[in-house]
């Protein structure tokens, strides 16, 4: 019988531990590069869903009732600024109350024009990603202290990445004929101020370029010689076809939501230095 008893309280032990081992921390974010930012952190400790909807805008995104359910088991939202936040975070909040609603942005960030111009893309640039890294790598630290080593440890590799990405891009843009790239939407003007660019962008705060402004941007464009417009596929419109066509550009989709955040960087770089050079 002694016997018996101990066999079973091994059993249970070992059961205890292979559940602590194999338990995640369920986690919500709002857009596929803060996903990628959270597993590059908490590794396989940690189970990321994303409530944008693939395609979809931040600016104008409703999450579904099954998004909003999925809430239910989730320990920490990682917020970044983007509009439906805004709209919606009380009902997230109120879904699950127990949920840690964690910023990983600065308001001075997104409000970086007296409110004139609302960007919230705060993490297409490198150095603000470094920013919410460290407020991720504590979250996760906070929730889950006995990890420690491997949060902190999955962070410091991450910004090595981060550094040479920036190393990176300080290299392909410093060959420059021009500061000036045309944009569809003002998605970039965190990156453009990290790398000493000037973003002219067609659409902002969702208000399209008038008549003056586009006036002032075919000049901008004869005197800069640019020839290349660069679009999000949220933000097609006959404006930049017939602006693409009247100063006889190429049309290049840049994706500031793409999920592999380092990877999709790599990629923005390489067209904007070709665009500017």
């Amino acid at each position: 019988m002694l016997f018996r008893l101990l066999i079973l309280s091994i059993f249970l032990f070992h059961g205890e531990a292979v559940f602590a081992a194999t338990d995640k921390l369920t986690v919500f974010v709002s857009i596929p590069p803060q996903k990628f930012i959270v597993e590059n952190i908490g590794g396989q400790h940690v189970q990321v869903n994303v409530m944008l909807s693939s395609g979809q805008s931040p600016e104008t995104f409703d999450p579904s009732s099954k998004k909003i359910e999925g809430l239910a088991d989730a320990r920490i939202y990682f917020l970044i600024g983007v509009p439906f936040e805004r709209v919606w975070i009380d009902t997230l909040q109120a879904t699950n109350k127990d949920m840690k609603m964690i910023k990983c942005y600065r308001e001075e960030e997104i409000k970086w024009n007296h409110s004139i111009d609302f960007d919230p893309h705060v993490w297409t640039s490198p150095s603000n990603v470094k920013k919410m890294a460290e407020v991720i790598k504590s979250t996760l630290i906070n929730e889950d202290s006995e990890r420690k080593f491997d949060y902190e440890n999955n962070y410091n590799q991450l910004i090595l990445k981060l550094n040479k990405l920036d190393e990176y891009i300080n290299m392909k843009l410093a060959d420059r004929r021009t500061d000036y790239f045309i944009v569809s939407h003002a998605a970039w003007g965190s990156y453009a101020r990290e790398y000493g660019l000037k973003q002219i962008a067609l659409e902002s705060s969702g208000r399209e370029s008038g008549p003056k402004s586009l006036t002032n941007i075919l000049k901008i464009s004869d005197e800069q010689n640019i020839q290349t417009i660069f679009v999000q596929e949220q933000y097609k419109t006959p404006v930049i076809e017939a602006l693409a066509r009247e100063i006889n550009a190429d049309v290049e989709i840049l994706d500031p939501l793409a999920e592999n955040y380092i990877e999709n960087m790599v990629i923005v770089t390489d067209k904007i230095a070709k665009a500017i050079k």
